[in-house]
């Protein structure tokens, strides 16, 4: 997704909720979302919550370690492909799994992917 795709999208999205009155406009001008989270996708969310939270971390420090980067493109990328694979299955059509990318199998390591997959 390109950055004037994704600006457009969050533009979209932060509409959505402002119209929804689900998100105030004071918290959409400091760059506030709203995002409806079901119970049973909490630890879902909460891991992405960590994953942001580590990437601003990372941000705030002034890296530039490439293996990160490219760990991090491959991993909005697969992402995106695991979310088209969950939508085509829940409609009942065949989705298939992507592979954990290679980057990420780099960054991490081999055997923490196994061990937690």
């Amino acid at each position: 997704m390109s950055d004037r795709e994704t600006a457009v999208r969050w533009d979209r999205w932060q509409a959505a909720h402002l119209k929804a009155q689900t998100l105030t406009p004071a918290a959409a001008a400091r760059a506030y979302t709203a995002l409806k989270v079901r119970p049973s996708l909490r630890p879902a969310f909460f891991a992405v919550v960590d994953l942001l939270s580590a990437r601003v971390h990372w941000e705030d420090q002034a890296h530039a370690d490439t293996d990160v980067e490219a760990a991090w493109r491959a991993w909005r990328v697969w992402t995106r492909r695991f979310a088209a694979s969950l939508a085509r299955r829940a409609t009942g059509r065949a989705g298939t799994m992507p592979p954990v990318p290679e980057a990420l199998v780099r960054l991490l390591g081999a055997a923490e992917v196994q061990d937690d997959a």
